[in-house]
């Protein structure tokens, strides 16, 4: 991530226990109460269930079980995050499960420090930096790295095969 385009990119920035994460905000297409996810009966790593938007079946992951983080139980406060993933060129719509969704923020740009160099999640690239905003510090995730398009295809597919509707 570049310094410069820090302070020009909003983040929405959410919790997965004690950790705060940030998602570029121009990837956020809305934000949905948890209770809309359609669980499907099958057994997946992470992905727990699907979402109606718009007449389209989107796969709801959970976030937590992506990165490898212990699972909590789902809470008041727990939401879904619609996101779009664009790799390539493909544009495909995902949604999250978070614990928490905290603010919308923007990082000033010399608040902005690399991924540190170790770990599978830095490692990969979905980590795209760290960025402090008041006395926190948040995980700059990177979602074109964190789930592709061939990831969400494979979802749509699961969830057809399942429940015999269309995915978009």
């Amino acid at each position: 991530m570049k310094k410069e385009d820090a302070i020009t990119n909003p983040f929405l920035s959410f919790g997965l226990g004690a950790e705060l994460f940030a998602f570029d905000f121009s990837k956020v297409i809305t934000i949905l109460d948890r209770n809309l996810v359609t669980k499907l009966h099958f057994s997946h790593q992470y992905l727990v269930g699907k979402i109606n938007l718009d007449g389209c079946n989107l796969p709801v992951v959970d976030l937590r079980k992506k990165l490898n983080i212990v699972p909590t139980n789902v809470g008041n406060e727990t939401g879904i995050l619609v996101l779009k993933l664009d790799n390539s060129g493909e544009q495909k719509d995902v949604g999250i499960l978070v614990d928490f969704i905290k603010d919308i923020i923007e990082f000033n740009p010399s608040n902005i420090y690399p991924a540190p160099d170790h770990g599978s999640l830095y490692e990969s690239g979905i980590v795209n930096g760290m960025g402090k905003f008041l006395k926190n510090y948040y995980l700059l995730l990177n979602i074109n790295k964190l789930l592709t398009t061939g990831d969400v295809e494979f979802f749509n597919e699961i969830i057809s095969s399942k429940e015999l509707e269309y995915a978009c």
